[in-house]
């Protein structure tokens, strides 16, 4: 009777085969493009409120109540959906994107209750909150991002009217309409 030979041929296709399967699994799962977060939101909360209920590490200076005020009123408890697109988008396409989806995106308050409630979220990735938008002197147009890292966390202002690059990994906070 004859014996079958497994040398280090068989091994190392056998690993090929391993490997590519892995890969191709990998490659066909479908990448998570959406988280969903529950906060409660103070619509009447002052925008200074907010900052100092964040307890961030860097505000930037335009981030007033001046600049991002809200007409809304009352307390509700909403869920915060972070999406990504996973390829570089303009304001324009993101928010026809998540209209399309059925989204529409957060605004200042709700960016205030999520970096409150959700701190260490903005160190995994910026997010943009294209529902909070403030037009300074010139015309630019900029809404409230979230952003951090190792060292802390920061509340800054994203030019819109710039491409949002895909490297950087940002997610667009929405919420259902």
């Amino acid at each position: 009777m004859r014996k079958k030979m497994r040398g280090p041929l068989f091994i190392i296709g056998l690993l090929f085969v391993i490997a590519t399967t892995t890969v191709e699994r990998a490659q066909n799962q479908p990448e998570r493009t959406e988280q969903i977060f529950r906060v409660t939101v103070n619509y009447g909360r002052s925008v200074k409120r907010g900052v100092r209920a964040g307890h961030y590490n860097y505000v930037n200076p335009d981030v007033v109540s001046e600049n991002f005020s809200s007409k809304e009123t009352g307390t509700k408890e909403i869920f915060i959906h972070l999406v990504s697109f996973n390829k570089t988008v303009s304001a324009n396409e993101a928010l026809a994107e998540l209209d399309k989806r059925g989204f529409r995106p957060a605004n200042t308050q709700e960016c205030m209750a999520f970096g409150e409630k959700h701190p260490d979220v903005q160190r995994e990735f910026p997010i943009a909150f294209l529902g909070a938008v403030w037009r300074d002197f010139y015309g630019g147009r900029y809404c409230l991002c979230l952003a951090g890292d190792s060292v802390g966390r920061y509340l800054v202002v994203g030019w819109i009217d710039d491409d949002w690059k895909e490297m950087y990994h940002y997610r667009f906070a929405a919420v259902r309409k």
